[in-house]
């Protein structure tokens, strides 16, 4: 009987644990802020690098530089600017997620009425979009 109560808080705790998780360390991505915080940074990245296949390209097109530079930069510039298509893909696909959210979580700053004093306060709400 000793055995079997051991053995059943072992498993009970290793249940808790297994199944717990911090909220710090909890994935969010599914809030609609991290969406938009993802899409605004893909959507900077493909931007720099298309600026910088543009730039790459138009230096080399002057044809002041040696043919082995020239196909080289030339190359760099076009693959720069293929890359940055599926960057503004992801960041379209990602604003399209966030104003599409079913819900969100946000705090939003009021103020905290107590018998002496009112003193800020953050309050947790939830939002509920429905597409039409």
């Amino acid at each position: 009987m000793k055995k079997r109560s051991i053995l059943i808080a072992v498993l009970m705790g290793l249940y808790c644990i297994a199944n717990c998780q911090d909220s710090s360390t909890a994935p969010a991505f599914k809030l609609k802020n991290n969406y938009l915080k993802i899409a605004k940074s893909q959507r900077t990245v493909a931007f720099i690098l298309l600026g910088a296949g543009i730039a790459a390209i138009g230096s080399v097109s002057s044809g002041n530089a040696s043919f082995n530079t020239t196909s080289t930069v030339g190359v760099l510039g076009a693959a720069a600017i293929l890359g940055s298509i599926p960057l503004f893909i992801a960041a379209h696909r990602n604003k399209r997620k966030a104003t599409a959210a079913a819900t969100s979580l946000d705090f939003k700053s009021g103020w905290e009425q107590s018998f002496a004093k009112r003193k800020p306060a953050y309050f947790p709400t939830l939002s509920l979009t429905m597409t039409l």
